[in-house]
């Protein structure tokens, strides 16, 4: 066969074999010896299969491996078409036919089929006809079949089997063969690896259906404004305000779909796709490495939620984010955002600025809000995510570590405005310097003196639940500012109180009392009064504080926290009183001569008689005198009908609702917080009054009127005795509201704890609960034994739920207190 002249490229010979029998083994390579030649391969083939080999390009590819030349001589090649009839008849038409068919179909497969990467969904697969009917085929089998399950992408489909789509109902020979066909061009194109080789290794390949988007979050500021008014018809058609919440919907844009919707033309789509496929590749970008979005470096891509970015950072991003906001908008637009936020210009009145543009105050206040929303839309960092990041750093000084921002603004309080834009709050002025009535901490200074310890001014602070307070530091820095405290460390000292406060505070720590003299002098030489206290006179109005200070003897105070308040019982005092006024038979009478005539009255210091029977001694139907050397009482007949006691009792029986200790201070002659308190301990300690909220007392029957407290009380002690440690009343809340479909504070499950813990034989230390003795004082205490700074707050809530039995939630606020103490 001289007139045959056969080139073999060896170069590309052993890759070429590779890939044909690894397109004809496919599914089947498991079941093979591990050592066979390609003709044992070939010959396994059925007959359908080895007729598909026409169609498989690396049969292809492997017969051009081969070039062939003949020679022109007809003689030879009618020679060869003798012996080639010798042997049997060829028909050649069939031979061209077949030839023509062959380079056909690999001139399409080579030329126009392009596979996409497998990551590519099949909503987006453009692919010839016999594969798309494949797809909708199988789509429509996955409908109804449990179980089968088709997948979203390209790769989902060709992981399946030739066997999974051969037993399908309705999936015939020609189903199976395109199956097949498309199986060998996705596993083994050259195409397909190069693709995802390009963003990840290939045996790791990307899958967008299954990225995890929840932590992402589409920023408008990276946005080509050619996308935008596509993206905002979007956004109104779903009804949403951001559609950059909206990036599952923009990665699952299928064009069909869209064009399906009302008013949503082909420019439209096409804009929206082309969106699409950018979002895509941002996203492939960021999965295979190339862009840290955590880290801000991509401007369509920013997170919802991050590790802590410095500050210096934040106000860096911030700029940029301003300056290519201001770029992106037109010029009027521009001109009223600045003026509006007195950024790099002063700031102007929405009616100055209606001036300038000569329009209506209303219309510039309808394009700020505008602006103001796209603003906000355009920032990479969420301004919930900006409030977390600087509010424990906002402060007065705060505008010194933002400081290229602040150097904008020509006003401190346009600064402050501009954040609480930026971080989604109001008035962040007022937040950083609160107007406080600057005699707040007075009573906290006469009830525990001086120094006290910084957290309990905030501790103090946050119980008054002022709603001009929204961050309790600065509150205390805005009072040292104006001279109210002096802060050294973590000890405060009082600078403007009154008189009687100022005395008070001196007396709290000198249990044996002083001469007023010298507490005039202390508290003069140490500051505390916003004026001083006479020294050469007694000054009555530096002593005139009942609730703090008393007579202790001739010319000497005494604070009235050295009075043992819980060893008197204001009854039995009074009953004595009361008998020596009997026995007497005078409407006026000495107190020292009912005194030294009374033995249960001598079992107490007669400046504490003294000082009880002057402050409390109305309620029982005694007057007080204490003038020239002589204290005197004047008896009213008989006692009053109802004691300040029963006034609050009957009050809470009649009022709809809980009441304050405010309201309840209100109730009583003195008007006095602290009577109220005196006369509410002593009521919950009987038993008689409890606190069902915050704040809020009332009678166990007015609190308890619609459920059957026995139940409860069982529930309760069930509680305790499932934990064994230390149960904090949130636990009881969640698990009784769970148990009887009710909705009480933890204050309400803790009253009836406390009602009837003597009862029950529990422990009871502040809010926590107990069958065994609880070794700490309080939830604070426990913390502070089993929680470290240095670990994170679920760490910490781990290490409290092994001590106490506490919800999350409350471990979370109790924690977050703690952390935020010095």
């Amino acid at each position: 066969m001289d007139f045959v002249t056969i080139d073999i490229r060896q170069i590309n010979l052993d890759s070429a074999v590779k890939k044909l029998i690894k397109s004809i083994l496919c599914d089947n390579a498991d079941t093979l010896p591990k050592k066979r030649d390609l003709w044992e391969i070939i010959e396994d083939m059925s007959m359908d299969d080895f007729m598909l080999l026409k169609r498989n390009v690396y049969f292809a590819d492997f017969l051009r491996l081969f070039g062939v030349e003949f020679s022109p001589s007809g003689d030879t090649c009618s020679e060869f078409k003798d012996n080639t009839e010798s042997v049997g008849h060829v028909d050649n038409s069939d031979n061209d036919m077949i030839k023509s068919k062959i380079g056909s179909d690999i001139s399409l497969d080579l030329g126009i089929i392009k596979i996409p990467s497998l990551v590519t969904r099949l909503d987006d697969l453009i692919l010839p006809n016999r594969f798309s009917k494949l797809v909708k085929r199988l789509r429509n089998i996955s409908s109804f079949h449990e179980s089968f399950h088709l997948g979203e992408t390209l790769g989902d489909l060709v992981s399946l089997s030739t066997s999974d789509i051969a037993c399908l109902p309705g999936v015939g020979l020609s189903y199976v063969e395109a199956f097949k066909e498309l199986k060998i061009l996705a596993n083994t194109a050259d195409e397909i690896d190069i693709e995802v080789d390009n963003y990840a290794p290939s045996d790791n390949k990307i899958n967008l259906g299954k990225v995890d988007t929840s932590n992402m979050r589409l920023c408008l500021g990276g946005v080509d404004q050619k996308f935008a008014k596509a993206l905002e018809k979007y956004a109104r058609y779903i009804g949403a305000e951001d559609v950059a919440e909206n990036l599952d919907d923009i990665l699952s844009f299928n064009r069909s779909k869209l064009l399906a919707l009302p008013g949503f033309g082909e420019k439209i789509v096409h804009c929206l796709i082309e969106f699409r496929d950018v979002v895509r590749k941002e996203i492939e970008s960021i999965l295979a490495g190339n862009i840290n979005y955590q880290e801000f470096e991509s401007s369509l891509i920013s997170p919802k939620v991050f590790s802590m970015v410095p500050i210096e950072k934040a106000e860096k991003i911030l700029l940029e984010d301003v300056d290519n906001f201001i770029d992106r908008i037109e010029d009027d637009e521009a001109d009223i955002a600045q003026k509006r936020w007195g950024f790099v210009e002063d700031k102007q009145t929405l009616e100055q600025i209606a001036s300038n543009f000569d329009v209506t105050r209303e219309r510039i206040r309808q394009k700020e809000s505008k602006i103001n929303s796209s603003f906000i839309r355009h920032l990479r960092i969420h301004p919930k995510a900006m409030w977390q990041l600087i509010e424990p750093e906002l402060s007065s000084s705060f505008r010194t570590k933002f400081n290229k921002v602040f150097s904008c603004f020509t006003e401190e309080k346009d600064f402050y405005d501009f954040l609480s834009l930026i971080c989604g709050q109001t008035n962040l002025f007022e937040y950083v310097y609160p107007e406080l009535d600057k005699t707040i901490l007075n009573i906290l200074f006469a009830e525990n003196g001086a120094p006290l310890h910084l957290d309990d001014i905030r501790e103090y602070i946050s119980q008054l639940n002022l709603s001009e307070i929204k961050n309790i530091d600065n509150a205390i820095y805005f009072l040292e500012k104006r001279g109210v405290l002096l802060i050294d460390g973590e000890n405060i000292w009082p600078r403007q109180l009154g008189k009687a406060e100022a005395s008070a505070c001196i007396l709290f720590h000198l249990e044996g009392g002083l001469p007023w003299l010298d507490v005039a002098r202390l508290v003069n030489a140490r500051c505390y009064s916003r004026t001083d206290i006479y020294e050469d006179r007694l000054d009555n109005e530096a002593f005139k504080l009942p609730d703090y200070i008393y007579l202790a003897g001739k010319g000497v105070y005494r604070h009235t926290r050295f009075i043992d308040v819980e060893s008197i019982s204001l009854d039995d005092i009074f009953i004595s009183v009361m008998e020596y006024a009997q026995s007497d038979c005078r409407d006026v009478f000495h107190l020292m001569e009912c005194y030294q005539a009374s033995a249960g009255l001598q079992a107490y210091d007669y400046f504490i008689i003294r000082h009880l029977v002057k402050h409390f001694g109305e309620d029982y139907g005694f007057y007080f005198y204490g003038r020239s050397q002589s204290d005197s009482v004047g008896l009213k007949k008989g006692f009053k009908n109802i004691t300040q006691k029963d006034v609050i009792i009957e009050a809470m029986n009649r009022s709809e609702r809980p009441l304050t200790k405010t309201a309840i201070a209100n109730l009583l002659k003195s008007k006095s917080s602290n009577h109220a308190a005196f006369y509410l301990d002593a009521l919950i300690e009987d038993g008689k009054v409890v606190q069902v909220d915050r704040m809020l007392y009332t009678t166990p029957s007015c609190a308890y009127k619609d459920i059957v407290v026995d139940d409860y009380v069982v529930e309760i002690g069930i509680i305790l005795n499932k934990y064994q440690i230390p149960v904090e009343s949130s636990i009881i809340k969640k698990e009784l509201n769970n148990r009887f479909l009710k909705c009480f504070s933890k204050y309400f499950y803790a009253s009836i704890a406390r009602l009837y813990a003597r009862d029950q034989g529990w422990f009871r230390k502040n809010s926590l609960y107990s069958i065994n003795e609880i070794p700490f004082r309080n939830l604070k205490a426990v913390i502070e034994n089993v929680c470290n700074l240095e670990f994170s707050v679920n760490d910490n809530i781990e290490f409290l739920q092994k001590h106490v039995a506490i919800t999350k939630e409350s471990a979370t606020i109790a924690l977050y207190n703690w952390r935020n103490s010095p």
